[in-house]
């Protein structure tokens, strides 16, 4: 959802009287839900599908077709390169990592989800940045935890469940308009 759903008659006719339940497919999307006054009993998140078999090269291979040395940390993004992605909140970060010579300082919260820091702060994401640059450990303790959590959350057999779940609910308790 590219922008904000907007308050209003509109919003009350789909979200409360036309419809029982929505799937956002995002917390992002939840978010510009109930920032819309969607009520928050009627939305339910839905990830959609990240296709993991898609991505299987072989981190040595990846590297090697990169020139990037085993060694080097390297970071790659995958996104549509739109402003919502925030490409440009990470070409700051690395450009204020880069004049601060790479040094780490204070950085974000890590939940083994990754390291966490508040939106559109490019000096936050330069501090977690610098973190994982300078704590192998932790790039590998990350690293690992990201295909698992891709598998978990994102698999189509996720999603599907979660559908599943919603149209049970919602043909078992009938439409409450």
């Amino acid at each position: 959802m590219d922008r904000p759903v907007r308050r209003g008659w509109r919003t009350r006719l789909i979200y409360e009287r036309s419809v029982d339940r929505v799937a956002a497919i995002s917390e992002a999307v939840h978010q510009r839900l109930v920032d819309g006054r969607v009520p928050e009993n009627r939305i339910e998140v839905i990830h959609r599908v990240v296709a993991p078999h898609r991505a299987k090269t072989p981190r040595d291979v990846l590297r090697k077709s990169l020139g990037v040395e085993d060694d080097t940390p390297c970071l790659l993004v995958a996104a549509a390169l739109v402003k919502r992605k925030g490409i440009d909140i990470l070409l700051n970060a690395i450009s204020t990592l880069v004049d601060a010579g790479g040094r780490p300082g204070r950085s974000g919260d890590s939940r083994g989800k990754g390291l966490l820091v508040p939106p559109e702060d490019p000096a936050a994401l330069a501090e977690s940045l610098a973190r994982s640059i300078g704590d192998p450990a932790l790039r590998q303790r990350l690293g690992a935890a990201g295909p698992e959590r891709v598998t978990k959350t994102y698999s189509p057999d996720t999603m599907i469940d979660a559908y599943e779940r919603l149209y049970s609910e919602l043909t078992r308790d009938g439409i409450k308009r």
